[in-house]
């Protein structure tokens, strides 16, 4: 299982561990207790990828605004890792998008 931000159905936004499964073509979201919760959620975007691209490049001693502009999330991910991975000894570059 992987973590996810998605939004329920009052449009709060919510990370929760989910499996996606595909079924009759379909891709499906099914819950830690092995509950098909599609019909009860909208993914925003599947955006593990980001945030763990943020821990990388906080790790590697920079910060790309690439995902700033270019996310359908505003990089609201990407800084989320970064933030989790951000040090205070290191002098960051900068990358514009």
């Amino acid at each position: 299982m992987k973590r996810y931000i998605i939004e329920d159905n009052y449009g709060q936004d919510i990370t929760a561990k989910v499996t996606l499964a595909v079924k009759n073509a379909e891709i499906r979201v099914i819950d830690e207790n092995g509950t098909d919760i599609t019909s009860k959620i909208q993914f925003k975007e599947i955006v593990i990828r980001h945030y763990e691209a943020g821990q990388r490049d906080a790790q590697a001693g920079f910060y790309d605004k690439w995902y700033r502009y270019n996310a359908k999330d505003g990089g609201y991910s990407y800084e989320k890792g970064w933030l989790s991975r951000k040090r205070t000894d290191v002098d960051y570059q900068i990358i514009e998008g």
